[in-house]
């Protein structure tokens, strides 16, 4: 993540198009929110677009939008969502009203931001991306998923605790070493989404200024860190930990890790379920 935000930092002064490519629930939201506070035009407001739900009337739609976003910057969401031919029409508005210099009813154009599910490698193949990027009109800021940023995890945990009890008027809780072992080995597959509803949950089980422990965790996520006897939930561990080997190691294809590991597909799903990999499995690019 350290990447991303030097990234993010070197890409704010500017006023070129900043692509944010991540897994859904990376924080690309929160690094645009970052982007949009260190620039220029942090005095003006930063508009969120879904541009998902502008199919009809788009370039009317689109022209609303820059004039509502006065000077200020607009964040554009689910890119990859729009047909090819929607996401022409987006490139082509981004690549003549871009924000330097750009003038749509305004006096002093917009910058513009988009996130995109898109892995940082397939950021070029992106009709949008490749529009923009051809004019060297774009930047793109790869968000990394969180299972890549076990050394974010302890200061990841604090900031979202402290903002949970913030939220709830709390006076403060922490978490205790076991507890932050199993949370670093966990897939975690809907990134720091899912990290904040674990929090969540975690903290309405304890008092204020107690300390959230193993067993305050859900099981699939203290199930490979967990000490237990030799039964099943050993046997869980070792092999929840082999197939995510394995997948990683073959790209998370979805046969051909059913094949290594010796088992059908549909056994494999099963598995992927029960141990909480599934969405995570689908996220990673899993076929």
């Amino acid at each position: 993540m350290q990447r991303a935000l030097a990234l993010a930092t070197e890409v704010a002064e500017g006023d070129d198009v900043v692509m944010l490519a991540g897994e859904p629930g990376t924080g690309r939201h929160r690094l645009a929110g970052y982007i949009h506070s260190a620039s220029l035009r942090r005095q003006r407001p930063l508009l969120q677009v879904d541009v998902s739900l502008m199919v009809n009337g788009l370039d009317h739609r689109l022209r609303d939008a820059f004039s509502r976003a006065d000077r200020g910057g607009i964040l554009f969401q689910n890119v990859e969502l729009l047909p090819p031919p929607l996401l022409q029409v987006l490139g082509q508005v981004i690549t003549r009203y871009k924000a330097s210099g750009a003038k749509w009813g305004t006096a002093e154009g917009v910058r513009v931001l988009t996130t995109t599910s898109l892995t940082a490698d397939a950021v070029p193949a992106n009709v949008i991306a490749r529009e923009l990027m051809m004019h060297g009109l774009a930047r793109a800021v790869p968000v990394p998923p969180l299972r890549e940023r076990r050394p974010d995890m302890p200061d990841l945990v604090e900031e979202l605790l402290a903002q949970l009890c913030d939220e709830r008027g709390r006076s403060g809780c922490g978490v205790s070493g076991d507890a932050m072992d199993s949370i670093e080995c966990h897939f975690w597959p809907d990134n720091v989404r899912e990290l904040r509803d674990v929090l969540h949950r975690a903290l309405v089980t304890v008092g204020d200024g107690d300390v959230i422990d193993v067993p305050q965790l859900p099981r699939r996520i203290r199930a490979a860190t967990e000490p237990s006897s030799d039964d099943d939930a050993t046997l869980e561990g070792v092999e929840k930990r082999h197939i995510l080997a394995v997948a990683t190691r073959l790209g998370w294809h979805r046969e051909a890790t059913a094949r290594a590991l010796g088992i059908s597909v549909s056994t494999l799903a099963r598995r992927l379920h029960e141990y909480g990999l599934a969405r995570g499995y689908e996220a990673a690019g899993g076929e």
